[in-house]
């Protein structure tokens, strides 16, 4: 009985599984079981409706990201038609996508469990006859017990092969289960022939073996595809579909969907935060771990991001008022882009994907040609026949790169970095130079109070406090490095802003203020380079000279030197001073630094990189590098939760710690030589075995032994890029004098 999809034409249901565009159109994330090669993604794809605008499947993680006009097809119908067209789709946000991936798991290994015990008789069963140990009386008999043996492995085992290749062949469509399905069909066939007429060859052994070697590459090739795309279930799963509103009758739930800007949520403790929000009340943590790849729970103050998916790790419930909910979060915003990253055909796939799709139909006519070829001897050319259809294995080529990727895309975001353009892992392979901007991206953009040169007799704690109520209220870096100094008797008032002057205001009655000062009146043995000195003044009398540093973002000697090990040349493009710069770059260890660049001036530099011959990644945070990122042949944005939309990188780095892109290098030079690999392989096994098979060399059961190794080894060399991963060293850069 087919399922009955219209429940998903609801306006409650459409808003939690879809999201609206601005031209009117949806579009939405859609797991699809069944997707098995290029093939399948164009079956796929011809069964679509009218008015489905674009769909881009991804073979590797089983997913398909679908858009389209409400105005002309409705939700239920395309899934009902994918549903016909032989696929099980599923929406991301329904659970009862997650229970079908636990339902296709246990169903496979039941399968592998009946080919492996039917089998065994089977085989046992044969070895008589080619021993010629069988007595001529007692053939039929064997011959009939392999028959009921070999029944379930083939109907039942075999049965999701037979179903798709045929149904893809009757519609015109063959994908790379045609040739099993044929080979499955006309072995079990010709065998039960020749066991009625008691004549001939069987080949129920050939079906058993090759039913359970297909059937556990099939299983490893299912568990790579949910390794690889493990964290968009795991993001798509995180955001929950329902929240704890509080209203004025109190708190009340409801589903997420209906949550608006300005609501407020309660969560409660080890709950998941439904939408992104401001946190009220007292401060909290927060494990972040799914954006930003931070194992340790986070600190979120009064007034700060908090964002959905997160889990509140206290021990009471939090509220927090509402900025983005439903589809605009930023979790749902990171869920689509790795979608799209993994969903993305780099030229190489392509280039594999088109060929496999032809070697189909070239197995075919060879399969004929064969048959023809040795038809004085029949049953020679009906082995040769059934031996070349069932030892090719296209699919090995098909999902040598896209299984790489995946795998290396999944290791990546691990560790915080979100590849959203596949097609940057293989770029990065060849690059040799980084650009890397400063201010936001080798700091942070906040400041510290590092020095305070007293002037009038005041102390200390009398002057940060007097500085800080007069920054109270301001949101810039300078007003962030002086809280925590305020003290209950300074409070300022009448403050006011002069551009170039400072800020200025009164406390306890008196005029204060606090402005950039001269360098050489703070004092040239206080004038390092990487400082800015302010003086604050009363009633125009300087009363202290305070010095300023940026805070560098952690782990960035770490990421330099490891760049430096693979022989990339690091580029420092600041449009900061050039003292300041150079200060920087020589307490990192960058040796290029250029400065006082705007972004016209980054891009050229670029670009005369790129003009060389070199290969350039660029890193920088998104504001005010939009060129520079853009003109790179590799970008990385630098982004928080509320910057992520600025960060328009091919990857994006989702912590602080930039000590994540030491791997990014290395991962993507081992994803280059695991691609090679793989498409060496593919290539090479099958030149080797169609000859072989064609010749009548190659047995029906050595093809199948064959064919299950090939896909299974390729998944399997894919799958070594999740594996090794080992923490990066973490140093939290401070720009101290004694460093200077």
């Amino acid at each position: 009985m087919s399922q009955d999809w219209t429940l998903y034409d609801r306006a409650d249901v459409l808003d939690q599984v879809s999201q609206r565009r601005r031209d009117g159109q949806r579009e939405m994330l859609l797991r699809v079981e069944g997707l098995r090669c290029g093939a399948c993604v164009r079956r796929l794809t011809q069964a679509l409706p009218e008015g489905v605008s674009d769909a881009r499947a991804d073979v590797p993680s089983g997913t398909c990201e679908l858009s389209w006009d409400p105005q002309q097809v409705a939700l239920s119908q395309i899934l009902s038609q994918i549903d016909a067209a032989g696929f099980a789709p599923a929406v991301l946000a329904d659970d009862g996508a997650y229970q079908r991936v636990r339902e296709a798991r246990h169903s496979a290994l039941a399968r592998i469990g009946v080919a492996l015990l039917f089998g065994m008789q089977v085989m046992m069963l044969a070895s008589g006859e080619y021993l010629g140990e069988v007595d001529a009386s007692m053939r039929p008999l064997l011959r009939y017990a392999q028959w009921l043996l070999a029944t379930p492995v083939a109907l039942y085992a075999g049965w999701p092969f037979l179903r798709d290749g045929w149904r893809s062949l009757l519609a015109g469509a063959p994908t790379m289960d045609t040739p099993v399905a044929m080979a499955l069909t006309g072995a079990y066939l010709s065998s039960a022939f020749n066991t009625v007429l008691d004549t001939g060859h069987v080949y129920f052994d050939s079906v058993a073996m090759f039913v359970l070697l297909l059937s556990l590459a099939r299983f490893w090739e299912q568990k790579g595809r949910a390794q690889a795309a493990d964290r968009l279930r795991r993001l798509a799963a995180t955001q929950p579909l329902s929240a704890r509103r509080v209203d004025a009758d109190g708190v009340h739930d409801v589903a997420a969907s209906e949550l608006e800007e300005g609501d407020e949520i309660l969560v409660a403790p080890g709950a998941s935060v439904a939408a992104d929000g401001v946190l009220l009340g007292c401060a909290a943590e927060f494990d972040e771990s799914l954006l930003s790849g931070e194992a340790v729970p986070q600190p979120r103050g009064p007034g700060e991001t908090v964002c959905a998916g997160s889990v509140n790790c206290g021990l009471q419930p939090v509220r927090i008022r509402v900025q983005r909910a439903g589809t605009q979060t930023t979790l749902s915003q990171i869920a689509r882009m790795v979608h799209r990253a993994l969903a993305a055909r780099p030229q190489v796939q392509i280039w594999a994907d088109r060929i496999a799709g032809r070697f189909v139909a070239v197995v075919m006519v060879l399969a004929a040609v064969a048959l023809l070829w040795w038809w004085p001897d029949s049953e020679r050319g009906f082995e040769a026949a059934l031996a070349v259809l069932v030892v090719t294995c296209p699919c090995a080529l098909s999902l040598a790169t896209p299984m790489a990727l995946a795998s290396a895309m999944t290791r990546l975001s691990r560790q915080g970095l979100l590849v959203v353009r596949a097609d940057a892992l293989i770029k990065l392979a060849s690059v040799d130079r980084v650009c890397i901007d400063k201010t936001g991206t080798l700091t942070t953009r906040d400041m510290r109070v590092q020095r305070v040169k007293l002037l009038a007799g005041m102390s200390e704690a009398q002057v940060l406090g007097a500085a800080s109520a007069l920054e109270a209220g301001l949101d810039h870096p300078i007003a962030r490095a002086f809280r925590g100094f305020e003290t209950q008797d300074r409070q300022a008032e009448d403050v006011t802003i002069e551009p170039g002057r400072g800020v200025h205001g009164r406390i306890q009655g008196h005029n204060w203020s606090l402005r950039a000062a001269d360098p050489a009146t703070a004092g040239q043995d206080h004038t390092e380079a990487f400082m800015r000195w302010f003086e604050l003044s009363c009633e125009d009398q300087p009363v202290a000279h305070i010095a300023l540093t940026e805070e560098l973002r952690e782990g960035v000697r770490h990421a330099v030197r490891h760049w430096h090990q693979n022989g990339l040349k690091v580029h420092l493009l600041s449009g900061d001073r050039p003292k300041a710069a150079a200060a920087v770059a020589g307490f990192v260890g960058i040796d290029e630094v250029h400065s006082a660049m705007t972004p016209a001036s980054k891009l050229a530099h670029l670009q005369a990189l790129q003009a060389q011959g070199h290969r350039v990644l660029a890193v920088g945070d998104g504001v005010n590098d939009g060129p520079l990122l853009a003109g790179a042949d590799v970008s990385v944005g630098i982004a928080s939760g509320a910057a992520l939309a600025q960060a328009h990188g091919d990857a994006i780095l989702m912590n602080d710690d930039l000590s994540s892109l030491s791997s990014l290098i290395s991962t993507a030079r081992r994803t280059r030589r695991v691609v090679t690999q793989n498409l060496v392989w593919a290539a090479a096994y099958n030149l080797t075995m169609l000859p072989l098979a064609f010749s009548g060399m190659i047995t029906p059961w050595i093809a199948a032994l064959g064919m299950g190794g090939s896909s299974a080894l390729v998944t399997l060399n894919a799958m070594r890029l999740l594996r090794g991963e080992t923490s990066q060293p973490r140093q939290q850069g401070k720009l101290t004098g004694a460093v200077a």
